[in-house]
């Protein structure tokens, strides 16, 4: 079973540390929801890595396809955890997935 952490970097100052951990949780369980198990999103998080990765390994279709869902669930959940807040242009999250 995956374990997975989650960190928002360059949140705005105005933010508390409250709503930091509201968003955090929004987004793991948002991202969490989008694939129908742990496998199948700890699975699209190894693509998405490796695509990231600069080393030159081209991606299978298969591969190229979890790294694009895994893109998606991303971007949908940031959206959805961030809503209407005003974030720096660095606003990220940080995902590790642990076995």
């Amino acid at each position: 079973m995956s374990n997975i952490i989650v960190t928002l970097h360059d949140a705005p100052s105005k933010m508390t540390d409250q709503a930091i951990r509201e968003v955090v949780q929004k987004f793991s369980k948002v991202l969490q929801g989008e694939f129908r198990n742990t496998e199948a999103m700890s699975s699209s998080y190894k693509a998405y890595m490796t695509a990231l990765g600069d080393d030159g390994i081209t991606l299978s279709k298969d591969m190229q396809s979890k790294a694009e869902s895994f893109h998606k669930a991303y971007v949908k959940a940031a959206q959805l955890a961030l809503g209407a807040r005003k974030m720096n242009e660095e606003t990220r999250f940080d995902v590790r997935i642990a076995a």
